[in-house]
């Protein structure tokens, strides 16, 4: 929770209504900044660990990946036939970026 908290008013109201409503939305928000460091500190770790294991395991690719920079007057990769920019990139709301296949 705290790490999407403030992805969208939506879901921040979702998550205080499953607090039932213990105070205000603005005190719950309050808390989520206060323990947010230290919830990336215990993500990032967590990271790390299944990286280690999937490096013992041999099951990591350490190959770069593969991918396609998609300009915005480009055909759209999904196969539409429209530009990416009156396609995708509209529907993501982003700019250009890589696309990764």
């Amino acid at each position: 929770m705290t790490l999407s908290f403030f992805t969208s008013p939506k879901l921040a109201e979702a998550y205080h209504q499953e607090t039932k409503g213990t105070g205000n939305l603005e005190q719950l928000a309050q808390s989520v900044i206060e323990i947010f460091p230290d919830a990336m500190r215990k993500y990032a770790h967590l990271g790390q660990l299944i990286y280690q294991a999937r490096l013992e395991m041999g099951d990591l690719d350490l190959a770069p990946s593969d991918y396609t920079k998609v300009g915005r007057n480009d055909s759209c990769p999904c196969g539409s036939g429209k530009k990416f920019k009156q396609c995708c990139r509209a529907k993501e709301g982003t700019g250009s970026g890589p696309v990764f296949h």
